[in-house]
């Protein structure tokens, strides 16, 4: 099966919160020869002196990420977005570090995104809205994860869009909407047609009778169709290639969006992929989502904190803690398993 990272996640099994774990293993990149390692061993890094500037660079970032970090995680919720949002952001500057983008973020340490603040109340959170300007680090992230910040720049993102791309979060958002969890199991691997002619296939459990499933709305994937001879099996084009592990890549380059594949496992450690479900133009991995919802929550809380104490007494306040108990443990996952380029999964004892 296809995953992120990889063919297989790495299971480590924990009897504490994984939240602290994650924050543990984090903390553990603090030394800058164990970010130069890094660099060299997983993100392919060969020169000396780039190796010793980024690793200085990445080190101070990680640092404010920490301290802002621990005090958001003990703060209320109202306010603590704030400091979470601007964790993430120094995250957020790492990966791009680690994507070796960290000359153009030089010139690019905004944030990349505004909040429209105005006099007009929203009865619903996800009816609010955030602008992504044409430059700034939320845009070098999306280019580092993406390979463009084409399909977001000088855009203005519905908060539902966001949200929706959030597994974590699946639940609260179907409860608030209305709308079923827009999320859809899709576990794809390569099939061989022949000795030489190749293709991807994932198979639709979830709606048998295959008629039902939008191929548009499946975020992960692009260019698949409805396999005339199994109505719930869907198939990439074929091509061929002597070679079955070079026929995958290529497939998956042309037909994947990997960085979309979500890790999910059950009790049994049983994994599969997911993939966000949805008609929108818009689509993020979990990781961007995820520090887009944030910046948007401490944006409330900075500029319209009446907006905020509107949605803490009503249903909306759901959604929101929702956010706030997943989010920050879906981004620090997502964070850890970029800088190691492998899919790593807790799974508590």
């Amino acid at each position: 099966m296809i995953y992120r990272y990889g063919n297989q996640p790495h299971i480590v099994h924990t009897r504490g919160n994984p939240l602290d774990d994650y924050i543990s293993l984090i903390s553990s990149l603090r030394g800058k020869s164990v970010i130069a390692d890094y660099l060299r061993n997983k993100h392919s890094f060969t020169d000396a002196s780039e190796i010793e500037a980024t690793s200085r660079a990445i080190s101070s970032h990680l640092e404010y990420a920490l301290i802002l970090l621990d005090s958001g995680l003990k703060q209320p919720a109202e306010i603590s977005f704030l400091n979470l949002y601007y964790a993430m952001l120094n995250l957020a500057k790492i990966m791009i570090h680690f994507g070796g983008k960290g000359k153009q973020l030089a010139g690019e340490r905004w944030h990349g995104a505004f909040y429209r603040n105005d006099t007009n109340t929203r009865p619903s959170i996800i009816a609010d809205n955030i602008n992504i300007g044409k430059n700034g680090a939320i845009l070098l992230l999306n280019e580092v994860i993406h390979g463009s910040r084409t399909l977001i720049q000088e855009k203005v993102i519905n908060i539902v869009d966001i949200y929706s791309n959030i597994l974590a979060i699946g639940y609260e958002l179907s409860h608030i909407t209305k709308v079923e969890d827009g999320h859809i199991n899709i576990d794809i691997d390569i099939v061989s047609v022949s000795t030489d002619e190749h293709r991807l296939q994932f198979i639709n459990h979830e709606r048998p009778n295959g008629l039902t499933l939008d191929l548009g709305k499946i975020h992960a994937v692009n260019g698949f169709g409805q396999n005339p001879a199994a109505g719930n099996v869907f198939v990439s084009p074929t091509i061929r290639d002597p070679s079955r592990e070079l026929a995958k890549e290529r497939l998956i380059k042309s037909y994947v969006r990997r960085e979309l594949l979500i890790t999910g496992a059950d009790p049994t450690t049983q994994f599969s992929c997911v993939s966000a479900y949805r008609d929108s133009q818009y689509y993020f991995s979990e990781e961007i989502a995820v520090l887009l919802a944030y910046f948007h929550l401490s944006s409330l809380v900075r500029y319209n904190p009446e907006q905020l104490e509107l949605y803490r007494d009503s249903m909306q306040w759901m959604l929101i803690m929702g956010l706030k108990q997943n989010g920050v443990l879906t981004f620090l996952e997502n964070f850890w398993n970029y800088v190691n380029k492998q899919d790593i999964y807790f799974v508590v004892r």
